[in-house]
C-alpha cells in the first residue's frame, strides 16, 4: 500500500504544527496539565484541520490543476465519429510526452484530504469533549 501520493504527507505537517499551537496556547494561558491539556490539543486538532483545508484549497489544488487537467483529456473515452463510448483502459503513458501517467490526487494512507481534514476536526471535538468531561468530573 502506497503511504503518501503527492502532497499527502501534508496531512503530519499540519497536524504537528496544529498540536503545537494548541498546547502552545494551553501551556501560555497557565491551563497546561491534566484535563485541561487534552482540550489544549484538542483544539490544537481542530486548527491542524483548519490548517490542512487551507493547504488543500490555496496550495494542493493550484499546483495539481495543470496535472489534473492533462489526465483527465487523456483518460476521456473517444470515438474517431463523435459517439459516445464506454470507459476504456487508460493509458500508461502520455502519447506526447512518453511521460508516465498518474491520477492528479494527494493521498495519504489511501485517503484524500478533504477526508482527512474532517477526521483532524472530528477527533479534535471528540478530544475537547473528553477533556471537558475529565475536568468537570475531577
Amino acid at each position: 500500500m502506497i503511504v503518501n501520493q503527492r502532497w499527502g504527507f501534508s496531512v503530519v505537517v499540519t497536524t504537528i504544527a496544529g498540536i503545537g499551537i494548541g498546547v502552545l496556547i494551553a501551556i501560555l494561558a497557565g491551563i497546561g496539565s491534566g484535563p485541561r491539556l487534552v482540550i489544549g490539543v484538542g483544539v490544537g486538532l481542530i486548527i491542524g484541520g483548519g490548517l490542512l483545508a487551507i493547504v488543500d484549497r490555496l496550495v494542493v489544488r493550484r499546483l495539481d490543476a495543470p496535472a489534473r487537467a492533462a489526465y483527465e483529456k487523456l483518460t476521456e473515452p473517444v470515438a474517431n465519429d463523435g459517439a459516445a463510448m464506454a470507459p476504456g483502459g487508460i493509458p500508461a503513458f502520455d502519447p506526447e510526452t512518453g511521460k508516465p501517467l498518474r491520477a492528479a490526487g494527494s493521498r495519504f494512507f489511501g485517503l484524500s484530504l478533504e477526508v482527512w481534514t474532517l477526521i483532524l476536526v472530528g477527533c479534535g471535538i471528540l478530544l475537547v469533549g473528553v477533556g471537558v468531561v475529565m475536568y468537570l468530573a475531577s
